[in-house]
């Protein structure tokens, strides 16, 4: 059996650990098994999952507690445990460090796998671009724009951020059944995931859910995801008066359920990677409105997605979104498939990427 070392920030619901998360649930268990470092002493939301699946987790210092200590852990745990495969995820170049470690510790194949095209650590990335890509290792993105974001013209492998496409395929009887339950019967449901940091742009999205409100006030938002600007946003929302048409959700596990009762998917972040809620939105048959520029063509994989200048005013957004409702929800399986996005497909892509003698 392999093991894979992954060294992520923590474990919770966001873009990357999703699709680890996909990845780990499909991949061959017996053949190829999944470990963790995380910068974090807590318990995260995929913790319990992990264990369960035979992974362990090691719980490392953060870099900004004490660098020293933080590339010591990695170099003991990859020497200790004998680690032969390692991937790195992140956005920015300091990633260079956890690969000298894993290499110094002795890891025989070094994987770094961009995951967007911006950071926010513009100067840490500034720093240490040069130095990772001086060193020896395999590349892996999410897009051709984080290749180049990360890599520049060096050769990379696409990793496409599959997901399960069966999950979401839409289902009329969860909608009814989910827009009962929440009293949402006959209005109009505009959808947003993501965590509230900066760059998912949550001020922009509610300006733009302001606007539809004030062309029609049966809109209601939703909003799935946590984080360290979700208190703001909500003093922001209760300012505008609209802590009544706005739903704060939480981390959930059951975000394929809730697509389903949405009515269109609004993706208004100043950067992404690739931005996997908008596959799985469109596995879900949904409008998606996503900014341009900023968010991959990749993401692209039906008509259903249609990007939008962020220089373009929230009411602009707004009169767009409207104009598309309503719409006959459809069926998507297909499409999302054929795009390459199935989690089966990725998982044996990556089951011979690990295999592969260095």
């Amino acid at each position: 059996m392999i093991r894979v070392l992954h060294i992520v920030n923590l474990m919770n619901r966001g873009g990357i650990e999703t699709y680890i998360m996909n990845v780990y649930r499909s991949i061959n268990r017996n053949q190829i098994q999944f470990d963790f470092i995380v910068n974090v002493n807590e318990r995260c939301d995929y913790d319990d999952e992990i264990e369960a699946l035979g992974g362990k987790i090691y719980h490392i210092p953060r870099k900004k507690d004490s660098i020293i200590k933080n590339l010591i852990s990695i170099y003991k745990i990859v020497k200790e445990n004998n680690y032969k495969v390692v991937e790195r995820h992140g956005d920015n170049a300091i990633m260079f460090l956890d690969v000298l470690a894993a290499k110094i510790g002795g890891a025989k194949k070094v994987i770094v796998h961009s995951h967007s095209i911006n950071t926010s650590l513009p100067k840490i990335h500034k720093i240490f671009y040069p130095f990772l890509n001086l060193l020896s290792f395999q590349r892996l993105a999410c897009s051709e724009d984080a290749a180049k974001w990360m890599f520049g013209n060096k050769q990379y492998i696409l990793i496409r951020n599959a997901i399960d496409v069966s999950k979401f395929k839409f289902n009329q009887e969860i909608r009814e059944d989910l827009r009962r339950r929440y009293n949402l019967s006959g209005k109009i449901v505009i959808g947003h995931v993501g965590r509230f940091t900066s760059a998912k742009n949550h001020y922009f999205l509610i300006e733009i859910f302001r606007n539809l409100y004030s062309l029609n006030s049966n809109c209601v938002l939703m909003l799935i995801g946590r984080g360290e600007l979700e208190t703001e946003i909500k003093k922001k929302i209760t300012d505008y008066g609209l802590e009544n048409n706005v739903m704060f959700m939480g981390v959930r596990s059951d975000v394929n359920k809730l697509m389903q009762a949405m009515d269109c998917f609004v993706l208004p972040s100043l950067f992404e990677g690739l931005g996997i809620v908008l596959i799985e939105a469109q596995a879900s048959g949904l409008r998606c409105f996503a900014s341009d520029t900023v968010v991959p063509k990749e993401a692209q994989v039906t008509d259903l997605l249609e990007y939008i200048p962020l220089s373009n005013t929230p009411m602009q957004w707004a009169e767009k979104i409207l104009a598309s409702l309503p719409y006959n929800r459809r069926d998507t399986y297909t499409e999302i498939k054929d795009a390459g996005y199935d989690i089966q497909t990725l998982a044996l892509k990556l089951s011979q990427i690990y295999s592969e003698e260095n």
